[in-house]
This record gives C-alpha cells, structure tokens and sequence, in this order.
C-alpha cells in the first residue's frame, strides 16, 4: 500500500486567493512611519517574523515531502518494471525449453532411427559385398591351395611363407623393394641403439664391432637362406610369387568391389524404406516445431508481453495511483505555501524594512531592540535601532543582515 501523507492546510480557506494587506494588529497603516512606533510595534514584527518563519519551515517540510514521494514513486515504478522484465524473461525461457525439449526428443528418435538403419544397412552392405565378391573369393582360396600344395610337395617349411621373405629373396613389386628396404633401415639402426642406449662406455671400435657382428649374423642367416632354401626350391618359390601376385590382384578387386558398394547411394535393394519414412516425418516435425516456436515467440514478444505488463502494472497501479495523488497535493499545499511566504515576506519587507533597515529584519535584531525599549533606553523603534547600531557596529544595515 502507498504511504499516506498528511497533507496540512497552509494557506486559511477564508485568505486563499486574496492579497495580503498590512499584517494584522499592528494598528499602523500601510504608509505610517514605522520608526515612530513602540514596543507593540516591535512585538508585531516579531510576531510577523515569527510567521513567515512558520511558513518557510513548511516549504521546507513540504518540499523534503515532495522529494520522498518523487522517490518513492520511481522506486515503485522501478520494482514493477524489474518484476515485469523478470515476469517476461522467464516465460520467454520457459516457453523456449518447451519447444526446445519437444524437438530434443524428435531429434534422438532421428538419431535411434539412423543408428538402425546404419546398422542394417551395413549388414546389407556386408552382404552385397559377401555375393558380389564370392567368385573372387573362391578363386583366391584355390590359389592359397596350391600355394599350400606346392609348399608340401617340395617340401618347403611354412615358415618361408610370407612377404618379408619374397620381399628379400624374389620382390616382384615397388612394394616389396620397400619393404626389404626398411628392414636394412632396422637392422643398420639396431647397432647405434645398442651403442648409444646400452653400452656404459662408449668406444668407436665399439660401434664398429656391434655393425660387423650385426652383418655377420644376418648376412649369415641371409646367405644360409638363399643356398639352402631359395635356390634349391627357386622354381617352386618363382611359381608361389606368381600365385602370389594373382592372389594381391583378387584382393584389390576385392577392395574395389567393396569401396564401390560403399559409395553406391542406391539404398533401393537394401529395404530401409520404412527407416526413410520415419525420418522424413521426424525430420518433418523437428521444422514444424521450429516454425511454430518461432510464431509463438513472436506472439509473446507482442500480445503476451503486452498482456504480461498489464498484469504487473495491474498490481502496482492502486498504490501508485494513491501516490501520484499524494504527491498531487503535497505539490498543490507547496505551491501555496511558498506563494504565501512570499508575499508575506514581501509585505514584511515593504512595511518595515524601509525605514528599519534589511540588517533589522530578523529575530535577534527585533528581540535586541524590544530589551532596548523595555529598558527604558529608548521609547521609539528609530532610537532603539540608532543605540542597538552603535552597540552592535559589526551588525550594521547591509552587512549580515537576514529578511
């Protein structure tokens, strides 16, 4: 509820709206010699003094009621636009994550769904691979046949059987050069690797021992191989790198076979049509709802946010309405109050400070100059202010002088 401010009458119903003549009870007229008069007339220029005190300790206080509830009214106008932009900023969200868990929950049915059909696919995959390639892979069995034939009719030991031995003993490919390239690679690093990672002390006939040492076992091995083994199966082992050759060649048809299945993007013959179906409806729905979140924002960034603001304001408008009133009549009362000290204080100027003087014009100089004459020092207000100026030289007319 708004605070409730008491508005005082300054100005009396019967003067509101009159000028203000000569101060009453002074019994002088407006053009009368002030300084000729007496005690009572020092009294009424208190009494007056004392008055338009009275009235600018009003404008005072009015003007300090004014201030409060010019604040109070920002700060309840604040409050109500914080709670509003609060109001506003969580529906908007709330409104948002709505949409946004709908379409979450379409989006990891999609990816439930693509999971699935991947997975069937890649079996369907698998298995146009499995029947496209069968020819191929039959033909490659007959051939690791008679590479096993060959091998026990010799016989060979199996352990001759593989790249790195063709690879040294009878490359027939780039491949093989390299491969047979590498392993000298390995077997020139194996000596420095000892020599650098092993040996506590390191000499350079050291390093050249370990070399000769590492060339003599495997040049040994290599020369063992090639008269024992190589040459006297040469033409067995010429016939197995032709088999070989064929069977490096069915691989890689293989691989083409496969690699173009797998870039095929005909999934007609892999029956995923009802994948596709569902897709295209989630997917559907996920555009949907992204429409519709995007209208539904619209709306509430107009009609709702419009709806919402009166709501809030709705709750505050009793209390700043009572405020504004307040602070209506706090305004109206200090508007009164001032044009009343005004033209009071103007009255008492043009009454008494003429012939006073503007240094007379405050309490302190009036009470000084009532004790003059109450004393019997003086019997008019012109030799009470001559005796009150010579005692008071400091205080002379026009240096301190308050109206």
């Amino acid at each position: 509820m708004a605070e409730q401010v008491d508005i005082v009458e300054v100005i009396p119903k019967e003067s509101a709206g009159t000028e203000l003549a000569v101060p009453a009870g002074t019994g002088l007229t407006a053009d009368e010699n002030v300084l000729a008069g007496g005690i009572e007339t020092l009294h009424e220029l208190k009494e007056d003094l004392l008055e338009l005190e009275g009235y600018r300790q009003r404008c005072k206080e009015l003007d300090a009621e004014d201030i409060r509830l010019e604040k109070l009214i920002d700060s309840k106008a604040q409050a109500a636009e914080a709670e509003f932009a609060a109001l506003v900023k969580r529906r908007r969200q709330e409104l948002a994550s709505s949409f946004a868990a709908e379409m979450t929950t379409a989006k990891n049915r999609m990816k439930k769904l693509k999971a699935k059909k991947d997975k069937l696919k890649n079996a369907k995959v698998s298995e146009r691979i499995d029947i496209e390639t069968a020819e191929l892979r039959e033909e490659k069995k007959a051939e690791r046949t008679e590479i096993r034939s060959i091998y026990r009719k010799e016989p060979i030991n199996r352990l001759f059987n593989n790249r790195l031995f063709y690879s040294f003993f009878l490359p027939g490919n780039v491949g093989d050069v390299l491969i047979a390239f590498a392993v000298i690679l390995i077997l020139l690093a194996i000596p420095c690797g000892i020599y650098y990672l092993v040996l506590p002390e390191r000499k350079v006939w050291m390093l050249i021992l370990l070399y000769v040492a590492v060339i003599a076992v495997f040049g040994g091995i290599y020369a063992m191989i090639l008269a024992g083994i190589k040459t006297r199966h040469e033409e067995a082992f010429r016939r197995i790198r032709t088999i070989r050759a064929g069977i490096r060649r069915i691989e890689k048809e293989e691989r083409r076979i496969a690699k173009s299945i797998y870039k095929d993007r005909d999934e007609s013959g892999y029956g995923l049509e009802k994948y596709d179906d569902q897709l295209k409806e989630l997917q559907a729905r996920i555009d949907e709802l992204a429409e519709q979140e995007k209208q539904a924002l619209k709306d509430f960034d107009g009609k709702t946010r419009t709806a919402l603001k009166a709501e809030v304001m709705g709750r505050y408008e009793k209390e700043l309405t009572e405020l504004a009133e307040n602070h209506e009549q706090v305004e109206t009362a200090q508007s009164a109050a001032d044009k009343q000290a005004r033209e009071f204080a103007v009255e008492i100027t043009r009454r008494f400070e003429p012939f006073m003087g503007k240094d007379m014009m405050n309490l302190q100089a009036v009470d000084a100059l009532i004790a003059i004459v109450e004393e019997g020092r003086a019997s008019t207000i012109s030799g009470a202010v001559l005796l009150y100026r010579q005692e008071n030289p400091s205080k002379a007319s026009g240096k301190k002088g308050k109206s």
